[in-house]
């Protein structure tokens, strides 16, 4: 019997601003924020009898460091912009299975499925979103939050709550490049009744407030578009290399790339610059007696031996990653079986780095970073976002 495992570490990316730009402290998770102006929110044509739906925003973590602050920007922004408001913010859940408890237990002020749930949360289109599916689990992975439904320990909502009107809308860097996450995130909330739309961009996203005497002056959703170039962790290569990797991958591509190599942190929401994440990979096979192991003796021999392991060669090429990429560790191991007997396995642990090369989508030309446009593709554009 062979099981695999995948973890991996997010590296956040600072969208850090200077000059006049000013960023809040964390917001207080302890409370939550409810706007009471609803009156002055524009809002589309989503109407449910002669009564419109109201929407909500969940903002999943808080700041680890202030440099480097994402989930106190994303409350500006659904707090104060005039299109992207929402009528109640929640600030307090930390896992997905508080989110579906939230709203089962606090239906909308009118009684109405909601129209639109934001759930903004770090995450990526590797291993999904940093946000665990309970408090006492891991992130949530696809395969996480399949395993939870599937298990009935995930309880879906009912129609009266969401239904196939209702828009849920994941905020998180990369999301919509992975469908399966999106559909087993509709199934997950919605049920066997009305599913709800599920949408995330397939871009990166961050956020950016301009305050004056700690009031915000203009906050804004940006979106950035990605390059990504893979060596095995602690063996990068230098900036030459680098820069002939990304030119070969993407020959029609034309950015400076030398500038984003050096570049690893922005002054502003126009500014080009490079991050990277660290990807583990384990896996564990096991086997009926010691003789039965195979032999490891070389690299030859391991890489040949990994390259038969269907499991995990599979879940290399779902991750676009090339095997190559991985610095393997192969140890023969001793696990319990079901009989809680000591049984011979091998245990795998394969690293890969990740740099991505991040462009803001700006479509204008002016300097002031206080003034940056953002590109808004529309929901309809599948190039930009997925949809399930």
């Amino acid at each position: 019997m062979k099981t695999l495992k995948i973890y991996r570490i997010l590296i956040l990316v600072a969208i850090i601003v200077t000059a006049v730009v000013l960023f809040p402290n964390n917001t207080n998770n302890n409370t939550e924020y409810i706007m009471l102006n609803k009156s002055e929110i524009k809002k589309k044509v989503y109407t449910y009898g002669n009564m419109q739906r109201e929407s909500i925003t969940f903002i999943l973590g808080e700041d680890k460091e202030e440099l480097k602050p994402y989930y106190s920007l994303a409350f500006d922004y659904y707090k104060t912009d005039k299109l992207a408001r929402t009528e109640y913010i929640n600030n307090t859940c930390r896992s997905l299975s508080e989110v579906r408890d939230y709203l089962k237990n606090n239906p909308s002020g009118n009684g109405l499925p909601w129209r639109l749930i934001n759930l903004v949360t770090h995450g990526n289109e590797w291993y999904g979103m940093s946000v665990p599916v309970t408090p006492d689990s891991k992130r949530s992975s696809t395969e996480r939050i399949t395993e939870f439904v599937n298990s009935a320990k995930f309880e879906a909502l009912s129609d009266s709550l969401i239904d196939d009107s209702t828009k849920i809308f994941l905020h998180g860097c990369g999301l919509g490049n992975d469908l399966n996450l999106l559909k087993i995130i509709s199934k997950a909330f919605g049920g066997k009744g009305k599913r709800p739309v599920v949408i995330a961009s397939k871009l990166k996203e961050y956020y950016f407030s301009i305050r004056n005497n700690h009031k915000i002056l203009k906050s804004q959703l940006y979106y950035a578009k990605t390059w990504s170039v893979y060596y095995k962790m602690n063996c990068r290569p230098d900036n030459d290399e680098l820069k002939r990797e990304l030119t070969k991958l993407y020959p029609n591509d034309t950015v400076n790339w030398a500038f984003a190599l050096k570049n690893t942190i922005t002054n502003s929401p126009r500014d080009i610059f490079n991050y990277t994440i660290n990807i583990p990979v384990y896996y564990l096979a096991q086997y009926n007696s010691v003789d039965s192991l195979p032999d490891l003796s070389t690299d030859l021999k391991k890489n040949k031996w990994i390259s038969k392991q269907k499991i995990l060669t599979d879940n290399i090429t779902k991750s676009k990653i090339p095997q190559d990429k991985f610095n393997w560790t192969i140890k023969k191991i001793y696990v319990k079986d079901k009989n809680k007997k000591n049984k011979p396995a091998i245990h795998v642990t394969g690293w890969c780095t990740v740099l991505c090369v991040v462009k803001p989508l700006i479509i204008d030309e002016n300097k002031d970073a206080c003034l940056a446009k953002p590109f808004i593709p529309a929901l309809s554009d599948s190039t930009f976002f997925g949809k399930e």
